[in-house]
């Protein structure tokens, strides 16, 4: 259970060096990606910027319980897909897409280590929830 009360502010700096680390290593992975797709809302500021630094095609997807949009109708997510949330913290969303599409890689700004049901392909910061317990606030979402 997060704690909205005390949120956690997650600025841009942390932003900036949390993208380098997973651009980095997706670079040193060696995995070619021919396409970057950004799960709205989070997921599009961080999916965006790897577009730019993977120079590749940027998508985007919206996924709730209630209807999925992907916004480019012939998109194929497949095993040459990168998908991108701003946080792993359960891990349902991610587990739902990529059991609905099959296969592909992700990425998330932060990862919470202390849920067992997902891990993303690459992460930027790891927490732990038994730990951090904060809510985290976005900068994105305090303009």
């Amino acid at each position: 259970m997060t704690d909205k009360a005390n949120a956690m502010y997650y600025g841009e700096t942390s932003m900036r060096s949390h993208l380098g680390r997973m651009i980095k290593d997706i670079k040193e992975s060696g995995k070619q990606y021919d396409k970057v797709v950004g799960i709205a809302r989070g997921g599009v500021i961080p999916a965006v910027i790897l577009s730019h630094h993977l120079g590749i095609p940027f998508y985007c997807l919206e996924w709730s319980k209630e209807r999925v949009v992907i916004f480019d109708a012939s998109l194929d997510l497949n095993e040459n897909t990168l998908l991108v949330d701003d946080i792993v913290d359960t891990g349902k969303t991610m587990m739902e897409i990529v059991a609905a599409y099959g296969q592909m890689d992700t990425a998330a700004l932060i990862y919470n280590s202390d849920q067992t049901a997902f891990k993303p392909t690459y992460a930027g910061w790891t927490i732990d929830r038994r730990f951090i317990p904060n809510w985290i606030d976005f900068w994105w979402e305090k303009i």
